[in-house]
């Protein structure tokens, strides 16, 4: 159980598919009464709102909390090639260091300031949520103008327009129709939205994030929530057939 882990842990990894259920374990963990966690490190991309949330709840109780969401997507997992970026203390991340052997190639620490590190994962998921989609919505007009898929992608590859999911996902997940790439479409949507709110929070411009974000809101809501990432393709073509 969760009592049981804050018992018997030090230092407590957290890595789950939304803000909150994050929230819930972490008020299980500093109510335990044989609590002997004292480092509690969120690797979820739960947004900078929620991770001052946590912040607040386990600072209230005397836990220290490390922002350390991750990137790779779950392929980079058995292979420890994860990218990590982590803000708060520096006398903590020292003390955790240890235990990301193994699991991340790449490591930043990105300041003491907890949000930092929420912030990048979400810029980050945004700017591959978008090649995704665009990609998604120009070789759904290709073909709609007469040109195949796959040579839609060839061209692409070997042009100015490549990017991840042109070279990988496409090749990979889409034209093969696998669609398996391994991360739910509406956790991708969550985390435009998470974006969104990190715009909104540092008051920064952020018209075509916004955009983004509706089109992955409309994948989620249109019956693909709980299909790969890649199915966004399919409510392209969906889209196109109305």
């Amino acid at each position: 159980s969760v009592e049981d882990l804050a018992a018997q842990c030090d230092v407590v990894f957290n890595c789950l598919p939304s803000p909150t259920i994050s929230l819930a374990v972490a008020r299980q963990i500093v109510t335990s009464p044989e609590r002997r966690a004292s480092i509690f490190v969120e690797m979820s991309t739960v947004g900078v709102s929620a991770i001052a949330e946590l912040g607040a709840l386990l600072a209230g109780h005397g836990v220290t909390l490390l922002d350390s969401p991750i990137s790779g997507g779950p392929r980079a997992v058995p292979v420890g090639k994860l990218t990590c970026f982590v803000s708060g203390p520096l006398a903590a991340v020292e003390t955790v260091r240890p235990a990301y052997d193994g699991l991340v190639g790449v490591f930043f620490h990105l300041g003491e300031d907890i949000g930092l590190a929420q912030a990048m994962k979400v810029g980050n998921n945004l700017l591959a949520a978008c090649n995704l989609a665009v990609t998604s919505e120009v070789v759904r007009m290709l073909e709609k103008a007469g040109i195949e898929p796959c040579t839609a992608i060839d061209i692409i590859n070997v042009s100015t327009g490549r990017n991840r999911a042109s070279e990988e996902l496409f090749p990979k997940q889409v034209l093969t129709g696998e669609f398996s790439q391994g991360a739910r479409l509406d956790i991708l949507a969550k985390d435009t939205q998470l974006a969104v709110g990190a715009a909104e929070h540092y008051d920064a411009a952020f018209p075509l994030g916004t955009a983004i974000r509706d089109a992955w809101a409309g994948a989620a809501e249109g019956g693909f929530g709980a299909d790969d990432i890649t199915a966004i393709y399919k409510w392209m073509g969906e889209r196109n057939r109305r």
